[in-house]
């Protein structure tokens, strides 16, 4: 929680400092608290099935685990960037022409925000719960 108070803080910051739209400023703030949770559960989820108890901290990164989680972290905001990076370059160019956004702008802006939505939670949720069946199998 730390973490995620002060990178929303951070952007919010440098997003008014930067003088960026309201809309962008949302999807930003939205953006940072889909992926800190969905990171974390991923994380916590890998953490949970590859458990490296005994060994030493400096090995984790290059175990099987550590290195599944850098991996799908990486493919992860790579789709995030692109269902937010998009919708938020057609909405800047329609602004900068001074033209609105057609319908099927609108849609198509619409289900790259829902599945972003749903895929960061998806992630957060189903990592969690990995991890949780992994432990608990480990405990019989």
């Amino acid at each position: 929680m730390p973490v995620l108070i002060l990178t929303e803080l951070l952007t919010i910051a440098a997003n008014e400092f930067l003088g960026v739209d309201p809309v962008l400023k949302i999807i930003s703030a939205v953006a940072i608290v889909l992926m800190a949770f969905a990171l974390v559960g991923l994380a916590i989820g890998l953490g949970a099935r590859y458990p490296r108890f005994g060994g030493d901290p400096s090995q984790v990164a290059g175990s099987y685990g550590g290195v599944m989680f850098m991996v799908q972290a990486v493919l992860f905001i790579i789709v995030i960037i692109g269902l937010l990076g998009w919708p938020s370059s057609v909405y800047l160019l329609q602004k900068v022409r001074g033209h609105g956004l057609s319908a099927p702008q609108v849609l198509l802006m619409i289900g790259c925000f829902s599945a972003a939505i749903v895929l960061g939670v998806g992630i957060w949720i189903g990592s969690m719960r990995s991890g949780v069946r992994a432990l608990l199998a480990m405990g019989d």
